[in-house]
């Protein structure tokens, strides 16, 4: 009538966990996550609300096929927000919203502590190693392309590769020195 039940000692299941090293990881995002504590025990709302989102978006290309490995791909996050929040900045000014430009220029004002740690190569650096590019390319044939340009700057084996810089201002500079 009644079975009887055996109990079998319980395997843990890790098919579900994810593990996360932070051997890989680099030594600016490494800075971001020891701030996120220190905010945390001095209760700065703002610079953990700050830390979090950044931290956030780490994590969320971490899943991606594309993982953060190098301190440049934490700069561009850290620019694509600070853009976001300049751009918010504007419409709230628009709107009239001043305590929200307040709150803006709170984590502008955080974010910038990050970027100025990431020191990138200057527009006359850029400009000069983009000029040398280009002379080399009207060398081989009489009419150079930008995006020729940007490959031999920015592509494998290039002058700029693996430096930080700005890939936008890398290609303004670039379309600048094949006009002329």
């Amino acid at each position: 009538m009644f079975r009887t039940l055996r109990l079998r000692p319980q395997q843990p299941c890790l098919r579900g966990v994810r593990f996360i090293s932070t051997a890989s990881e680099p030594p600016l995002l490494r800075q971001i996550r020891s701030d996120l504590r220190d905010g945390m025990r001095a209760k700065d709302q703002n610079k953990t609300n700050v830390i979090r989102a950044i931290i956030a978006e780490a994590n969320e290309a971490a899943k991606s096929s594309h993982p953060i490995t190098t301190d440049i791909e934490v700069f561009n996050i850290l620019r694509k927000r600070v853009n976001f929040l300049n751009d918010a900045r504007k419409d709230y000014v628009n709107a009239g919203r001043t305590d929200l430009c307040q709150k803006t220029d709170k984590q502008l004002e955080v974010l910038g502590t990050y970027m100025d740690k990431m020191k990138t190569l200057t527009r006359e650096e850029i400009q000069a190693a983009a000029e040398k590019v280009a002379e080399e390319l009207r060398n081989a044939e009489p009419k150079v392309a930008v995006g020729r340009v940007l490959r031999r700057l920015l592509g494998d084996g290039g002058v700029l590769e693996g430096k930080p810089v700005d890939r936008a201002e890398v290609a303004r500079v670039a379309g600048e020195v094949v006009k002329k």
